[in-house]
C-alpha cells in the first residue's frame, strides 16, 4: 500500500515537472537615445519573426530589463529590439534560461520600423501559475501521505 502511494506520487510528480513551460530569456541592459540614457517612459519592445513578444516601459533613465518567453508557433529564435519604434542594431538568439546584457541604443533620425506599443498575452502567465498550483498540491498531497504513513 505504501510504495504504491508514493509510486503514483511519483509518477504525478513527475507528469508535472515534464509538462513544465519553458524558461524564460531574460535580458537587461542600458538604454540610450542619442547617446543620453533613455527618459523614463520610452518603450522597448522584443520581437520575434515579426511578432511582438515582450513590452517593457523605462522607469528608471538609461535601464532596462524584462522576460522573453517563446511562443511554440514562432519559429525564428532572433529577438530584435525597438525602442519607441525604431529598430536597435541589437539582437540575440532565444534560448531557455539565458540571461543577457545586451545595452540597446538608437538615434532619432533613425527609421520607425517597429511598434512602440505591443500586444499583451497572458497564456504564459496562466501557465506558469497554473504549474505553480499543480506543484503545491502535488507537494501537500505527499506531505499528507507522509504524516498518514508515520501515524501507523
Amino acid at each position: 500500500m505504501k510504495l504504491g502511494l508514493f509510486l503514483i506520487l511519483f509518477l504525478l510528480f513527475i507528469s508535472l515537472v515534464t509538462a513544465a513551460p519553458e524558461l524564460p530569456l531574460i535580458v537587461n541592459g542600458d538604454v540610450k537615445i542619442n547617446n543620453k540614457d533613455a527618459p523614463i517612459g520610452a518603450v522597448i519592445t522584443a520581437e520575434m519573426g515579426n511578432e511582438v513578444v515582450a513590452v517593457f516601459t523605462v522607469g528608471k533613465e538609461g535601464e532596462y530589463a524584462f522576460v522573453v518567453n517563446k511562443k511554440d508557433e514562432i519559429k525564428n529564435n532572433t529577438v530584435t529590439f525597438y525602442i519607441n519604434g525604431i529598430k536597435t542594431e541589437e539582437s540575440t538568439e532565444w534560448q531557455s534560461g539565458k540571461v543577457a546584457k545586451i545595452d540597446l541604443s538608437v538615434k532619432k533620425g533613425d527609421k520607425i520600423t517597429g511598434f512602440a506599443v505591443g500586444k499583451i498575452t497572458t497564456n504564459n502567465v496562466a501557465a506558469i501559475s497554473l504549474l505553480a498550483v499543480a506543484i503545491i498540491i502535488t507537494l501537500l498531497i505527499i506531505f499528507i501521505a507522509v504524516k498518514r504513513v508515520k501515524k501507523k
